[in-house]
């Protein structure tokens, strides 16, 4: 077996990719947790805790479907892709993507949406597998990113979105404190059907509720829950 387990191509000069489940080399672990901490040791440090559970083969939360892909380039521990799907809101959570600063140059063009069509594809047949038709996959991205994936057709929605400070882990460091951040929304078939406020509402109650852990009655969620039910019903 190669080092960090047998990688699935993206169909992109060299660019591929290894789920870090149970069963992949633990090389494969500290690779993910190493680029992990070069791009977000401050902020969201306290996710390799995530990561080594789903690699051990702890329980995600009932009706979550973790992935995590440690992304290769050339055959080289380039990136990170995390993300989980949520089958009780119909959404996926785009959790982390990041880069190595070295390798960023050597990126082949469109790797971007080529990793995103693949990460879209392995949703959708695991939602139908469990017999669930997905709206479409958000992620939060700061403000000074949103031109690049507005001009990746992603829909960014003013419902002025915020996170809690230190992620999932803000109990461990006192009280609940948000940082302003942008709802990035890739809708998928069932969801342009549905609207993009139908959209933006699980995608944030998937975050803010299911994986932050904030509590359902914290007035700034009811305030961005109620913005999601106000953006207009057409596209």
């Amino acid at each position: 077996m190669p080092p960090f387990g047998d990688p699935t191509p993206l169909g992109v000069e060299g660019l591929a990719y290894v789920d870090v489940l149970p069963g992949t080399p633990p090389a494969a672990l500290a690779e993910l947790c190493e680029i992990h901490l070069l791009h977000f040791r401050e902020a969201y440090g306290e996710s390799t805790r995530d990561f080594q559970r789903t690699w051990n083969g702890g329980p995600p939360p009932d009706g979550i479907v973790e992935h995590q892909w440690l992304l290769l380039l050339d055959d080289e521990p380039c990136g990170e892709l995390v993300f989980a799907i949520n089958l009780r809101r119909r959404t996926v959570s785009r959790h982390f993507t990041s880069i190595r600063k070295d390798y960023r140059s050597r990126m082949p063009a469109l790797w971007i949406p080529t990793a995103t069509s693949a990460v879209v594809e392995l949703c959708l047949e695991e939602g139908q597998e469990h017999g669930v038709e997905l709206l479409g996959m958000m992620s939060e991205i700061l403000p000074k990113h949103v031109a690049g994936w507005h001009r990746l057709g992603l829909y960014q929605p003013d419902i002025g979105y915020q996170e809690p400070v230190h992620g999932n882990y803000w109990r461990d460091f006192g009280a609940l404190t948000f940082i302003p951040m942008v709802a990035n929304i890739l809708p998928f078939p069932a969801g342009r059907d549905a609207g993009l406020g139908a959209i933006a509402e699980a995608g944030v109650r998937a975050f803010l509720l299911d994986y932050y852990g904030v509590p359902e009655s914290n007035p700034t969620f009811q305030g961005i829950i109620d913005r999601c039910r106000q953006l207009p019903p057409a596209w």
